[in-house]
């Protein structure tokens, strides 16, 4: 673990670029700070590097109320799931609020250097090292994402002003004071927001009683989708190195989503309302409601800024990339691994997923026909 947490992921280029005396004060940075806001005022960050911005600086505090918020108790929201879930969708839908600040995927970095170089439904199996990395984003200690752009970890930050300034800062600025400013400035947003939101497809569902133990102000947002469109569209969609067929990955992801219906009953009676579990297909057919429901879980307000940005994304002209989240038509573009997949491979994930399906609040396959039309594949029970 000590290769892990070497500081050289977020401060790669300054030691590259930095004389010795800069080198100095980026490590008493390091050591200094501790994840505390109060520690990190006290070092007086702005102080330390002289950056004379044109237009204002948007991480800068802007208030005696700001500055007290800034005191009070963060709350930390995990988004986990399985690859091709609606992930980016749903976690777009709660980082529209300004009050979040989002952290995507931190734990890439550790797959990808670990030489874990599998497909995304073969979630990492480093258990300690994803729990420890995980500890240190929550905590805004950057440095702990080892080999990681900033610009990836703060990813998809469009819609977001003050974090893609920053993001901006990072890109363009080489000089070594200038880039320890935009630094000090990513960190005191990731200190600042009410909220932290990291979204993750590489940690199990039941990795997160320790954080939901250990941090009583953490939760935990458990996002399922059919398992025949997630498998099927994890096989189109991502990496897949050892060539595994179907069948071969429903021998892992089945059982993986076994231990997660596990994990929920579990930890939605110890933690009742710390442990939450939402559904695409809901998000797809009633965005604004799912929306609701999400912000009330997280006891924040749903501001007109993020109704107009959910209506914007699910009736707006269709982004068409393989990871976009802007759509036409939600519900359309929910429904279209059916018209993809044949109905073969379908029964096939219905076969070794026979017992998950149902668990999960969706219908087994009767006949091609099923498949090809418009009807829901949601229980009756779990009609929305």
């Amino acid at each position: 673990m000590k290769h892990l947490f070497a500081v050289r992921g977020v401060f790669s280029l300054v030691l590259v670029v930095c004389t010795a005396t800069v080198v100095l004060t980026v490590t008493s940075m390091l050591v200094g700070f501790n994840g505390n806001l109060q520690v990190m005022q006290q070092m007086n960050l702005d102080s330390a590097v002289t950056f004379t911005p044109t237009t204002p600086n948007p991480c800068r505090r802007q208030s005696a109320e700001k500055q007290q918020a800034e005191l009070l108790p963060r709350k930390h929201l995990l988004l986990v799931t399985h690859g091709r879930s609606g992930s980016t969708y749903t976690a777009d839908i709660i980082r529209a609020h300004p009050d979040v600040f989002y952290m995507f995927e931190p734990l890439k970095t550790l797959q990808d250097y670990s030489g874990l170089k599998m497909p995304l439904y073969r979630i990492n199996e480093l258990k300690n090292e994803s729990e420890a990395v995980l500890k240190a984003v929550l905590s805004c200690e950057l440095d702990a994402i080892t080999d990681f752009p900033l610009t990836d970890l703060v990813h998809f930050s469009a819609r977001d002003k003050s974090q893609t300034d920053c993001l901006d800062c990072f890109a363009k600025k080489t000089k070594c004071k200038t880039y320890l400013n935009c630094f000090s400035r990513m960190l005191r947003l990731c200190l600042t927001r009410p909220l932290m939101l990291v979204k993750t497809i590489r940690f199990r569902l039941d990795w997160t009683e320790n954080m939901l133990r250990e941090n009583s102000n953490s939760a935990i947002l458990y996002l399922i989708r059919d398992p025949r469109a997630v498998i099927t569209s994890q096989l189109s969609a991502l990496i897949n190195p050892l060539k595994l067929n179907l069948t071969q990955s429903l021998k892992i992801i089945c059982p993986q989503l076994r231990e997660d219906i596990g994990a929920l009953k579990r930890l939605t009676l110890r933690y009742p309302d710390r442990v939450k579990m939402v559904r695409y297909e809901h998000g797809a057919l009633n965005p604004l409601k799912y929306a609701r429901d999400i912000y009330r879980f997280i006891g924040m307000d749903l501001t007109d800024n993020v109704v107009d940005f959910v209506n914007s994304i699910t009736s707006a002209r269709a982004d068409d990339s393989l990871f976009g989240t802007v759509r036409a038509s939600s519900a359309e573009a929910m429904d279209a691994w059916r018209h993809r997949v044949s109905f073969d491979e379908a029964r096939e994930v219905d076969r070794w997923c026979s017992d998950v399906l149902p668990d999960l609040g969706y219908k087994l396959l009767t006949s091609k026909a099923e498949l090809k039309s418009n009807s829901s594949l949601l229980l009756e029970s779990e009609l929305d």
